[in-house]
């Protein structure tokens, strides 16, 4: 007499993920091989979420810019929703849990470190006379709270260049995605400043996404370059930031290093 089998259990959800993320590894291994090209043209669903996203940052300016936020309201979109959600916790979620990549594909690596941090420094002294010649037409500035809450500001490098840049360049090679990068970067800041200011903003990151693509480290733009480059940018743009100020974006990256490291060790588990 046959034995009738029983119909397979399924599976636990902690091994459908893991069973999910082993497939995916294989395309995504694929994917960074392909991005030694100078230009190539292979967008796909990542390059959709990456518009997505640089689009979503310049609407958050738009409105900020066109309808001044006070209060909780500014405190939401500029904190809450963009630097710590949309350009940090939402891209790395996605790299990591959802294409089930490492940190490596943000370029958070040791790849290179002695380069990255050479160059950073390298940046950092030769813009510091500008930082100091910025401050010194603003007597009443302290430059100490404001070079580091700068400092703290892994989400603009972090966006721009470890994600918007990486994804158009899988998408459309090293030199597009140089250059839509720093599109990126000047993008949201219209309405914020004028036309030529947006320019020079674009130019600036081009050059930091060159620099970037050098050492492929992200490193070479956050803290360091990042403290003295984006200090000079506040200044000239009439923004000062205090000890207030400082205190909010030390809690901010705590949460965004914090998250990173689970997303990785669960991610590599």
């Amino acid at each position: 007499m046959r034995q009738r089998r029983r119909p397979a259990e399924p599976l636990p959800p902690e091994v459908q993920t893991h069973d999910a993320v082993q497939a995916v590894r294989p395309y995504a291994r694929q994917t960074i091989a392909a991005e030694s090209a100078w230009v190539q043209w292979v967008p796909g669903s990542d390059t959709a979420v990456a518009c997505v996203t640089a689009l979503a940052m310049v609407a958050i300016y738009f409105v900020i810019d066109v309808e001044p936020a006070r209060g909780v309201v500014r405190f939401l979109l500029m904190v809450v929703v963009s630097s710590l959600f949309l350009t940090v916790l939402f891209p790395a979620y996605y790299v990591l849990r959802i294409r089930g990549e490492s940190l490596r594909a943000l370029e958070i690596t040791t790849r290179r470190w002695w380069l990255a941090l050479l160059i950073s420094i390298v940046l950092a002294l030769t813009s510091f006379p500008t930082l100091l010649a910025q401050a010194a037409q603003r007597p009443g500035v302290n430059l100490l709270p404001h070079v580091l809450f700068n400092g703290l500001l892994l989400w603009e490098p972090f966006f721009v260049h470890g994600w918007l840049q990486l994804r158009f360049e899988r998408a459309f090679g090293v030199l597009p995605g140089i250059v839509l990068a720093g599109v990126c970067f000047g993008g949201y800041h219209l309405g914020m400043a004028p036309w030529s200011e947006v320019a020079k903003i674009i130019g600036i990151g081009i050059v930091y996404g060159s620099l970037f693509r050098l050492t492929k480290n992200l490193l070479t733009l956050f803290p360091l370059t990042w403290a003295v480059g984006s200090g000079i940018g506040t200044l000239e743009a009439n923004l000062e930031y205090g000890w207030d100020a400082v205190a909010v974006y030390a809690i901010v990256l705590l949460i965004q290093v914090a998250a990173l490291a689970v997303l990785a060790r669960t991610n590599a588990a």
